[in-house]
């Protein structure tokens, strides 16, 4: 069994890289509220480096967690090449960025802590954006109720009322919600 960090253990049950997406989900909403959260040493300079609201300490805790499932994703990567058991698949962003870092002609170096930056930079800004842009959308729509009016007019007229709105549904692709966002 190799632990992930975020208390997610992957055995030959679970693959690695299922519990690499939980963990990078979990540690992702870990960090999203770390960076949102109200920090008293930004505003009050003699709070400076007392860490009065333990968010120092928390960030820390969360980055040593992210950088133990990096590793231990990169140690599976590693693995993988010195075995051969990569067989020619498609490469994915991992492979390349570790390629680019074992290239001694590269004209930029990557480093193993560069690789681990780019990674935490790809999953938190996809999942932080997302969330930002839900969480605006929902602000506009509340505070223009024509907006929700033509929206709710739309879903009824498309899905109904008596179920979910499912991306599965087929008729989901009929909705135009994208104009109403844009209004």
């Amino acid at each position: 069994m190799a632990s992930v960090g975020v208390g997610v253990v992957a055995d030959s049950a679970a693959p690695l890289l299922v519990a690499a997406v939980v963990a990078v989900f979990l540690v992702g909403t870990l960090v999203a509220e770390l960076v949102g959260a109200f920090n008293l040493e930004d505003y009050v300079a003699l709070f400076r480096g007392w860490d009065l609201q333990g968010l120092s300490r928390r960030t820390r805790g969360v980055h040593a967690r992210f950088d133990a499932l990096l590793e231990s994703i990169i140690r599976a990567k590693e693995k993988e090449w010195r075995d051969g058991a990569d067989g020619g698949k498609t490469k994915d962003l991992l492979d390349i960025l570790m390629d680019a870092a074992a290239d001694p002609a590269a004209e930029v170096k990557l480093t193993r802590d560069n690789i681990k930056a780019l990674v935490l930079d790809i999953f938190t800004a996809g999942s932080d954006t997302t969330a930002t842009t839900v969480e605006w959308m929902l602000a506009e729509l509340l505070t223009h109720p024509d907006c929700m009016q033509k929206l709710r007019a739309e879903l009824d007229a498309v899905v109904g009322r008596s179920r979910l709105v499912l991306v599965s549904f087929p008729d989901t692709w009929e909705l135009r919600l994208k104009v109403v966002t844009v209004e």
